[in-house]
């Protein structure tokens, strides 16, 4: 894929995050595709940060995903991270 197709498909996963109406249905398929792509050794399409996953889940409340995807963030920045770990 493209340069300019990454680009889109980011931005039409941005968009169903922030939509208002989203459905937890959306969010949980979103979670998984992006754990489906981090573990597929083909794909060079990170979705998203470990923070964006990591709000992702808590708002599917997959807190056993959140707190994973909390811990990538800390070995990143641990400084602002520990307090959310905490």
């Amino acid at each position: 894929m493209n340069d300019k197709g990454k680009e889109l498909i980011m931005e039409n996963y941005l968009n169903a995050i922030k939509s208002p109406s989203k459905p937890t249905i959306v969010l949980q398929t979103i979670l998984n595709l992006a754990e489906f792509m981090e573990l597929d050794e083909n794909t060079d399409i990170k979705l998203f940060s470990p923070s964006t996953l990591a709000r992702i889940a808590e708002q599917c409340n997959a807190y056993a995903k959140a707190l994973y995807y909390w811990e990538l963030e800390f070995d990143n920045d641990p400084k602002s991270t520990i307090t959310l770990l905490i």
